[in-house]
């Protein structure tokens, strides 16, 4: 049989291939080995007490002491992009609430699903999850929404705070203020009023968790929570509006600035009736202290955006705070360092 010899081309593709091969296989073998050795020391910060010890006896992962990342995402920065633009975002079957606030103000509430493990007890005595979102997104978001999922598996009603202007028309010139607790603590207490027999507890990630953990430490004994989980909290505005400005951090800047910008389009119409704010500058912003010049600290009357910041933080009110509360934040937060 006559042996026909492959072409330069197709010696050169196979070689090209399996090469290629090759470097995946290591790239993979090398990132297992990475997330195998590498452990994140988890830093436990608590009051030895009865109660929180058996807490931490009840976290698994928490009393094991150690984090050990997913080996394709070893990074922060992998993790916030596979995060934000890969990792597919769930269906939630919402059941939107609309809550009228005293100045004519608006605030959407949306309610997940109870799961079907709990199908048939009485949704007025469930405990329920109060869930406040980040800087620009709600209950549309990947993490929201994950958040409403393991909520309800664990036979909470979950509901979603949104801010004013955030999924729900803007009613009046007034937009959110992550320094002001008067919108999150009428609706909380609305909650409360129509549930009565039900255990409010509250959860906020990132700026959402500054909001409520604000209320909390401000509200002190009046507080209507029952416990509290803070996920990625900045607590110091001013300090992380310093690292948010440094040049390796550009890409986060410029993102959070366009989700400003899109919130500020989507309630341009009433924004627009308040002459005080730049809206034309304010659509050309790259960074978040111009987007915050241009329209946040003029709508509430700062002198200056950092006074602003200083403000807004929650962390001269968490030793105020009177319920059981977790705080969770990663050492590598590369917003909230």
């Amino acid at each position: 049989m006559k042996y026909n010899r492959p072409s330069a081309i197709t010696i050169k593709f196979v070689s090209r291939s399996f090469k290629t091969f090759l470097f995946g296989a290591f790239i993979f073998s090398a990132a297992e080995f990475y997330t195998q050795i590498y452990n994140a020391d988890i830093q436990l910060v608590y009051k030895d007490t009865e109660d929180n010890r058996a807490i931490l006896n009840h976290c698994k992962e928490i009393r094991n002491g150690t984090f050990k990342p997913t080996f394709y995402l070893p990074t922060a920065t992998l993790q916030i992009i596979y995060g934000a633009k890969f990792d597919p975002v769930p269906f939630v079957p919402f059941d939107r609430e609309l809550v009228k606030l005293p100045d004519e103000g608006e605030i959407a509430l949306d309610w997940g699903p109870t799961h079907k493990f709990y199908t048939g007890c009485n949704e007025k005595k469930m405990r329920i999850l109060v869930i406040s979102h980040g800087l620009t997104g709600g209950s549309e978001t990947n993490y929201v929404r994950h958040a409403v999922l393991n909520a309800s598996r664990y036979g909470f009603r979950p509901v979603v705070y949104h801010n004013r202007g955030i999924n729900s028309e803007l009613k009046t010139m007034k937009y959110h203020n992550h320094g002001e607790i008067d919108d999150i603590k009428y609706v909380l207490e609305h909650i409360q009023k129509n549930n009565p027999e039900a255990a409010i507890y509250g959860m906020g990630i990132s700026m959402g968790a500054n909001t409520i953990s604000k209320y909390v430490g401000e509200t002190e004994n009046n507080c209507v929570l029952k416990g509290l989980v803070s996920i990625s909290n900045p607590y110091n505005l001013y300090e992380s509006s310093k690292n948010i400005a440094k040049w390796s951090k550009i890409v986060y800047n410029y993102s959070m600035t366009q989700g400003f910008i899109k919130n500020l389009k989507n309630n341009i119409e009433a924004l627009q009736l308040n002459q005080q704010i730049d809206i034309q500058s304010a659509l050309k912003c790259k960074t978040t202290k111009e987007f915050d010049e241009f329209v946040t600290r003029r709508l509430f009357g700062y002198p200056n955006v950092d006074e602003y910041y200083k403000s807004i933080g929650c962390l001269p009110k968490i030793s105020n705070i009177k319920i059981p509360g977790l705080f969770i934040h990663s050492l590598d937060d590369p917003i909230c360092e």
